[in-house]
């Protein structure tokens, strides 16, 4: 294993239990335990928050990855991966500024009902966006670890005949 692929397993470990958090977190808001919530979305916000940190030094010192021999399917599902993070990244932040307007008593226009929606539907989408991130991302990381980068999981890799 290489340097960028144990930093990827490493990656995916720390998204993974990020993803599980955020699942605790609608858990707990489902049951009406908002203190709790609040505690494992902002746990979930610091491990993604050493992610990106974990990742800007990642690349200055290793580098990226050398995409140059990966499947056009995989740089897809790549891209794919990345459009989700930032959506996740983008909706995440804007529940958190929702959330931190409502436990101030500042609510927005219209009193508080809107916003818990707003927050509602800013949780949904980044708890979604953050599955399938992890999904995809489960994805380009098993592509990664391949051996062999040019096949595809679809196509035969050689012979497969057992020795007789």
């Amino acid at each position: 294993m290489n340097a960028n692929l144990g930093f990827w397993l490493g990656a995916w470990l720390l998204f993974g239990s990020a993803v599980a958090m955020v699942g605790r977190g609608v858990w707990l808001a489902r049951h009406q335990r908002h203190d709790e919530h609040r505690r494992a979305m902002i746990a979930a916000c610091w491990l993604i928050g050493a992610f990106l940190i974990a990742y800007v030094a990642k690349v200055l010192v290793l580098g990226r990855e050398d995409r140059s021999t990966w499947m056009p399917a995989d740089i897809v599902v790549l891209r794919v991966h990345e459009a989700l993070i930032a959506a996740m990244l983008l909706a995440g932040t804007g529940a958190r500024l929702v959330a931190r307007r409502l436990a101030t008593g500042l609510a927005g226009a219209g009193g508080a009902a809107p916003d818990r929606r707003r927050h509602r539907l800013l949780g949904r989408v980044t708890a979604i966006a953050a599955i399938a991130a992890f999904g995809t991302g489960s994805w380009v990381l098993l592509r990664m670890w391949d051996d062999h980068p040019r096949a595809s999981l679809a196509q035969p890799r050689g012979d497969t005949a057992s020795p007789r």
